[in-house]
């Protein structure tokens, strides 16, 4: 008979400086092409449980063993876990059609209470008004998101086809920029917001940003782009001076523009606990909703910015193309559409993060109470 490929044994976890009790005594075996389902009511300890498994350094494992395909991991890093091939994925439940997920755990809940559970805008009315923290993350996650879509598919043509004089040429540029631009992302948030906390990883992330689209402003408004390409047929690259500063400048500015955009998404948790902590709702629901009408609206902005610039500009018929003449109208519009707009919004960030609460300390003490609300309703159940 094979080894086990996961073994628990004994195991103990604790949480906070108060050294809190979430698991003793627990044991586990997994063996290879097994599935197991741990089910429980809230506070019982599956999160827990899966947190340490894969070495998070908010619990602590006092007593007990984890074994991972014959290596003992209780006391390893995540990243060792990790290459061991332990992982932790998101709850991703298969949707059925019509059937949102909040309808239907409210359908559950009244089905196992007896009594219809409704939800008002009085309800949501109460964590609109006092919860600041989801307050500024939707002012920051809107206007981050205006800007990014203000830089359409017809902005990046008049940058490119008709600034810079080739239509190919922004595949071949993009194709080089791509790559790096994940790399640093990567790097910008498993460093930069693991180390000094989601609003720090934010402010970092917005002011590297904004310096990075200042500087690409003044490169398309001051450089010649149309040294970019040595034949304006293929896009062929010509590595002069131009190229060089907007790969290395697009490079930076899009992995601190990532940090800052893509952290808001474990930042919509933290909302949620501090929702938890401040009144005792979990309220994941209303946070979905929130920014799910947030990139509707604003998303539908983006074509009527880019519109309005290109008709300022002259361009009342069509959109600028290849063999239109570029004036410095257009060049200042377009670049402005390209880089200007997401500087709006990353200033807007700043204003956001200056009156958002959770700080990484913060955080450390709203999680430890959670735990508490999660087991005083565990045992009240």
């Amino acid at each position: 008979m094979s080894s086990p490929l996961l073994e628990v044994k004994d195991l103990q976890v604790t949480v906070g400086e108060e050294q809190k009790v979430l698991l003793d005594g627990l044991n586990l075996t997994v063996n290879p092409g097994e599935t197991h389902v741990l089910m429980g009511h809230n506070g019982a300890g599956k999160s827990t449980l899966m947190s340490a498994l894969m070495g998070d350094p908010r619990y602590t494992v006092t007593r007990g063993s984890i074994v991972f395909r014959g290596q003992d991991v209780t006391h390893e890093s995540a990243d060792v876990r990790a290459k061991l091939g332990m992982f932790l994925s998101f709850q991703t439940p298969e949707e059925i059609p019509g059937i949102t997920l909040e309808n239907f755990l409210r359908t559950a809940q009244g089905a196992i209470t007896g009594k219809p559970v409704k939800v008002g805008l009085k309800d949501y009315w109460d964590t609109l008004k006092n919860n600041r923290a989801i307050q500024m993350l939707v002012l920051s996650a809107s206007t981050d998101k205006l800007g990014n879509t203000a830089r359409t598919s017809a902005v990046q043509v008049a940058l490119f086809a008709c600034i810079a004089g080739s239509t190919l040429l922004q595949g071949n540029v993009t194709a080089l920029t791509t790559v790096p631009v994940c790399v640093l992302t990567f790097l910008c948030i498993s460093t930069l917001a693991t180390k000094f906390g989601q609003r720090k990883g934010m402010i970092i992330g917005s002011v590297g940003a904004l310096i990075g689209n200042g500087a690409l402003i003044a490169l398309w408004l001051l450089g010649d782009p149309t040294t970019m390409t040595s034949n304006p047929e293929t896009g062929a690259l010509n590595w002069g001076y131009f190229l060089i500063l907007y790969i290395v400048l697009t490079v930076l500015t899009g992995g601190f523009q990532n940090l800052a955009g893509n952290i808001v998404i474990p930042m919509t948790a933290d909302c949620a606990d501090y929702e938890v902590y401040r009144s005792g709702k979990y309220v994941p629901g209303l946070m979905g909703t929130l920014f799910s009408f947030v990139d509707k609206l604003v998303s539908s902005f983006a074509p009527m910015i880019a519109g309005v610039m290109f008709t300022a500009c002259g361009f009342a018929d069509h959109n600028p193309v290849m063999g239109d003449p570029v004036t410095m109208k257009l060049r200042i519009g377009t670049a402005l559409c390209a880089y200007g707009v997401i500087m709006i919004g990353l200033v807007c960030n700043l204003i956001a993060m200056h009156f958002y609460p959770l700080t990484k300390e913060k955080m450390a003490e709203i999680q430890d109470e959670v735990v508490k609300i999660k087991m005083a309703a565990a045992q009240n159940a």
